[in-house]
């Protein structure tokens, strides 16, 4: 599935809105048939060395996003 946006704002605002849009998406939580309440979308990292540098890069990427 391919989505293509166009640009109609300056590309730092584009960016910005698509980050926010990013973190919706991992944001969102589902409740599975047992009840119990999960994240449909996650980002994962196979790499134990590098999981704390990836986690701190998108929260710092989340907090700026929604900086006015």
């Amino acid at each position: 599935m391919s989505t293509e946006y166009k640009l109609t704002k300056a590309p730092s605002d584009e960016l910005k809105e698509a980050v926010k849009e990013f973190f919706a998406y991992l944001d969102t939580e589902e409740e599975s048939d047992g009840g119990n309440m999960f994240h449909p979308i996650t980002v994962s990292c196979c790499r134990v060395m590098l999981h704390e540098r990836v986690s701190s890069c998108l929260n710092k990427m989340k907090k700026l996003a929604n900086e006015p």
